[in-house]
């Protein structure tokens, strides 16, 4: 066989197997023991606007860490987002690709999502098809509008490494920021706050202000 046709061969194979692993999907699971995926149960136990009031979004965040050990992830909707949309694991690197399918998934499916050493962060995100946009978990800079876009809540339902996770999937100014645009839980993780880079800053600086006051008294 000609050398070129079966170079170009290789490279179509190269491109189908990216194209491939790029919208695998992770393998399925069963529903995490104790974990009640029931709307009604998230529906009931979150508030209607975590950031106080309708508009308004969240000023603290959290981020989910592997607990060591299997990670998996259940869908809790479907919800009355409009938009189509999709969970995806921006980190560690994975070939997921976007699945969790909002108007499609459902109710309770889980995914592994494979094992991670202690204290590894599991970065996420929701991909919203009909605006093009992705929102991601934790600090707002992760955003385009600088805005937290991912309610989370630790041990969820009373569950050890269990943590509720909603989604707001529209930017600061257009939406209600309620955070129950998605509704995962996670399983095998916890989480760890932290504070917003204004707060963080302002912290460093009173620290820095209580070592000059020492420094003058001595």
């Amino acid at each position: 066989m000609n050398k070129s046709i079966i170079k170009k061969l290789a490279g179509g194979s190269a491109v189908l197997g990216v194209l491939l692993s790029a919208s695998a999907q992770p393998p399925t699971a069963s529903v995490p023991a104790g974990l009640n995926t029931s709307p009604t149960v998230w529906e009931s136990e979150m508030p209607a606007f975590p950031g106080g009031s309708e508009g308004t979004p969240l000023t603290s965040y959290q981020e989910l860490y592997a607990s060591g050990g299997e990670v998996y992830v259940t869908f809790l909707g479907p919800t009355g987002a409009g938009d189509d949309e999709y969970l995806f694991v921006q980190s560690p690197a994975n070939a997921f690709g976007d699945f969790f399918e909002d108007h499609a998934t459902a109710n309770g499916l889980t995914y592994d999502l494979g094992s991670y050493t202690a204290g590894t962060e599991i970065e996420f995100g929701i991909y919203d098809e009909t605006t093009g946009y992705s929102w991601y978990d934790g600090p707002g800079s992760r955003n385009v509008d600088g805005q937290i876009h991912a309610y989370v809540v630790d041990q969820y339902e009373g569950l050890p490494n269990t943590d509720y996770v909603g989604f707001e999937d529209t930017s600061y100014g257009t939406g209600d920021f309620n955070y129950a645009d998605e509704v995962y839980a996670f399983t095998g993780t916890s989480v760890s706050p932290v504070p917003e880079p204004s707060t963080m800053a302002l912290f460093v600086m009173g620290g820095f202000a209580g070592l000059r006051m020492l420094r003058r008294r001595k």
